[in-house]
């Protein structure tokens, strides 16, 4: 096996390794967002604070290790889609400043602004990562000198913004399903409340998901698969099962079977 390919198939699991540790953080958040309750969102914060910090050295990894073994790639990267790298970092930053911030004064108002910047920084880094995801997936035209051409259409288009929306309800269901492994059988209301949110968001993956495999049959075949072709129908197979299996173990309150289904899922799409 080339150095390359040991390359890529690290910056797959470092990818993949930080959308599952950090996916449910990020889920979390975009729950936080558009809970009323006050008590839940000290709830979800309390759940959140002892991983956020932690989970990112994943994404850290990943960047170094593109730049190491990968160069041009991380130019081309970073120089097509510098304003969304930057608004990215902007996200994470008011993400984790607030989590900080949040608590150190009993202010309602202070608390609550700090609960949106938790919120909105979260929704935002997801559907960037979404985002930038879809236009990597799909591909963007560049010179020999690494520099977009005329053919580019913007970082924002039907097909990447639909991996943008999964990225969203992909880690929102993470997220619902790793809180209520840590508040079954302390708050019933609130254990009710995540498998029901955790259950119509398994429906919009497999919606969405849908959606963009045909899309992307229809457009490219299984091109994006390259020489690994023969490993496509198994990778369907797995997403699709598991698209079942976690729904399933999520209405039979198996939160634990259920999140190790959520991350298969998350991995097997990597």
């Amino acid at each position: 096996m080339e150095l390359n390919t040991v390359a890529y198939i690290l910056l797959g699991l470092m990818l993949a390794i930080y959308l599952i540790l950090d996916g449910f953080d990020l889920g979390i958040g975009i729950l936080h967002l558009f809970t009323r309750s006050r008590s839940t969102r000290d709830t979800f914060i309390n759940i959140v604070g002892p991983y956020w910090d932690g989970n990112e050295v994943w994404l850290i990894s990943f960047g170094g290790i593109l730049f190491a073994a990968f160069p041009r790639a991380y130019a081309a990267l970073l120089s097509t889609f510098y304003p969304e790298f930057l608004l990215l970092i902007f996200a994470i930053i008011v993400r984790n400043v607030a989590i900080e911030l949040r608590n150190k004064h009993q202010s309602p108002i202070w608390q609550r602004t700090w609960d949106y910047c938790f919120g909105l920084g979260s929704l935002l880094t997801v559907f960037l990562l979404g985002v930038l995801a879809g236009n990597w997936l799909h591909g963007f035209p560049l010179d020999s000198a690494g520099l977009l051409t005329s053919e580019y259409q913007g970082p924002i288009t039907t097909f990447t913004l639909l991996i943008g929306l999964v990225a969203l309800t992909l880690t929102a269901t993470h997220g619902a399903i790793f809180a209520a492994i840590k508040m079954r059988d302390t708050d019933l209301y609130l254990d009710q409340s995540l498998k029901n949110i955790a259950l119509w968001l398994s429906f919009a993956n497999f919606v969405l998901l849908a959606i963009i495999e045909i899309m992307l049959i229809a457009s490219d075949g299984f091109r994006w698969f390259g020489d690994y072709y023969p490993f496509a129908p198994l990778i369907f197979a797995i997403i699709i099962l598991v698209l079942l299996y976690t729904p399933m173990q999520i209405k039979g309150r198996n939160y634990l079977r259920a999140f190790v289904g959520s991350s298969v899922l998350i991995a097997s799409l990597m």
